[in-house]
């Protein structure tokens, strides 16, 4: 349904870009699915909308993968943490 895929993208836009947290986002999906409630749409497309707006990044796939590392404080040379020496 367009009006499901735009309600995910409206919430992975405001969360991604404009740095909304979660909870906002949450409470903006909220709202969205009052609204539309209140205007009368169907039943089936209130239900697809989500409460939580980890589903949304769920969805598109979009949660961070990081590596971390060690870094020198005199040379600033970074290591891998998974090549410790014993």
């Amino acid at each position: 349904n367009p009006m499901v895929t735009l309600c995910y993208f409206l919430i992975a836009i405001l969360h991604l870009l404009c740095g909304t947290s979660l909870s906002h986002c949450q409470f903006i999906l909220y709202c969205v699915k009052l609204l539309l409630e209140l205007s009368s749409a169907s039943h089936a497309i209130t239900s697809s909308i989500p409460v939580d707006p980890r589903t949304v990044i769920d969805t598109f796939d979009l949660n961070p993968v990081s590596k971390a590392f060690v870094c020198c404080p005199k040379c600033f040379s970074c290591y891998s943490l998974d090549d410790r020496e014993g």
